[in-house]
């Protein structure tokens, strides 16, 4: 390498270790051979090092069949990159936003009717205890289901979350019940928890992150096992630090 401006020589160094007057043989995981050979997809080929991601050209100077030297362009694009894949990613949840509320309307829709006739029925006469327990569980489950679809709207419209007090034993025990229902019966599910009672200032879609990790477990243990939610409390005196250093950030901690 002959000569190099400021940044060229930044980026040499991140590329290759080198400096003006060293030997190339290589930019990133790309040979420097492969770099000087005629491009088949486009002009600039692109390589990585250190994280960063950098798109190079190299022009011969002089006579084409035998260039007596090379001029070589460096264009650090990582930050090019990253913004890229935000956008990507931004489009990816828009369109999943627009999908999940068009799937959200048409899924309130049905359990309004589940919710309407569950009513109408329940005001018979003729039903036995054994049937109006049936119709609760019916009506509670639509009551769960109600909630899913306003925490699907919500993320549609990328609703703040509203906090508020929740009993975490109640909804833990209620999510436990859920899913006896739906998880293999190879895993065993129990809540231990103390005689304390147990309310977090949250959002009700905390019930979504138990179910999360609920369906990760069940992912980790394909022959079955046990699965337990453990709940207690902890209490820290002034000045203690937190088992988890990002406890107490913000707008107060748990």
């Amino acid at each position: 390498m002959v000569l190099a401006n400021p940044t060229a020589g930044r980026d040499l160094a991140t590329l290759a270790g080198a400096a003006v007057g060293d030997i190339i043989t290589r930019l990133g995981d790309l040979p420097l051979t492969e770099l000087l050979l005629p491009a088949t997809r486009g002009p600039w080929r692109e390589t990585s090092a250190h994280d960063r991601t950098f798109q190079m050209i190299a022009r011969p100077i002089g006579d084409t069949s035998e260039p007596a030297a090379w001029v070589l362009v460096i264009n650090d694009v990582t930050y090019e990159r990253e913004r890229q894949r935000y956008r990507q990613a931004q489009e990816r949840l828009a369109s999943v936003g627009q999908m999940a509320a068009g799937i959200a309307h048409d899924f309130n829709n049905i359990m309004g009717a589940i919710v309407l006739y569950s009513e109408l029925l329940g005001k018979a006469q003729e039903l036995t205890e054994r049937s109006k327990h049936y119709l609760g569980v019916i009506r509670q489950q639509a009551d769960h289901a109600a909630n899913l679809i306003r925490q699907i709207l919500d993320f549609s419209r990328r609703a703040p979350m509203e906090r508020a007090p929740l009993d975490l034993l109640s909804l833990t025990q209620e999510m436990v019940k859920l899913l006896e229902r739906t998880l293999p019966e190879s895993i065993r599910l129990a809540v231990k928890y103390d005689q304390r009672e147990v309310i977090v200032h949250g959002d009700p879609t905390l019930q979504q992150v138990l179910m999360n990790l609920a369906l990760n477990a069940r992912d980790a243990m394909p022959d079955g096992g046990q699965l337990t939610f453990s709940l207690t409390t902890l209490t820290l005196a002034p000045g203690q630090r937190p088992p988890c250093p990002t406890w107490g950030r913000g707008a107060g901690g748990v």
